[in-house]
């Protein structure tokens, strides 16, 4: 088996959603998220990529690649019931899964959107409070930074570069959803004025 892979990211917006019943308030995090620097290169399947802008210039093979960006949503796990939490296989190594979408065309269901990445994650509730507590506070961060934790192996593994920054997702068929195991998420808050920074690692 090879090292885990992990997506590191910059986070571009987040909105949070609240239902409400006779006994509690249930709220759902979503974030979009766009790569940082560090991220290296994920080709997915043979005309997706994820990846900075800024590498394009310097990578031919990229130029035929569709940019895309990734939404994080992040649930608490104990409104899931036993049952569901067998069927979705989660454990304290797999706290959610990665989706390539592929596009939609419009039709008469709905309009058509393009190809997307999108993750699902489920944490324990102390850990989505912070996370909701801190992107909600007055000081906000001024950036954030996500680590997103895939095993590796089989469709994901790494090209051959001796440093690890290309990452290979291989996808049979590019007309059906894909996903991977997801086993962490970290979440990096940084601050203006003197750095100050919180690490959570949300999982079990």
């Amino acid at each position: 088996m090879e090292l885990p892979a992990w997506l590191r990211l910059r986070l571009k917006t987040f909105w949070i959603d609240y239902t409400f019943d006779a006994n509690e308030t249930s709220a759902i995090i979503s974030l979009a998220c766009s790569p940082t620097v560090s991220v290296g290169v994920w080709e997915i399947g043979e005309k997706h990529v994820f990846a900075r802008r800024s590498k394009f210039p310097f990578l031919a093979f990229l130029r035929k690649r569709r940019l895309r960006e990734l939404s994080i949503t992040i649930k608490r796990k104990s409104e899931l019931r036993p049952e569901i939490i067998e069927k979705l296989n989660l454990s304290e190594s797999k706290i959610g899964k990665l989706w390539f979408e592929p596009p939609k065309k419009r039709d008469k269901s709905g309009p058509g959107c393009p190809a997307s990445l999108r993750a699902v994650v489920w944490v324990n509730d102390e850990l989505h409070q912070s996370l909701r507590a801190l992107i909600q506070a007055v000081e906000r961060p001024t950036w954030l930074r996500l680590t997103l934790e895939v095993e590796a192996g089989g469709a994901l593994h790494y090209g051959w570069e001796p440093d690890g920054s290309r990452m290979v997702w291989k996808i049979e068929n590019e007309n059906e959803p894909s996903c991977l195991d997801v086993s962490s998420i970290d979440v990096s808050f940084y601050r203006s004025g003197p750095l100050r920074s919180r690490l959570l690692a949300l999982g079990d």
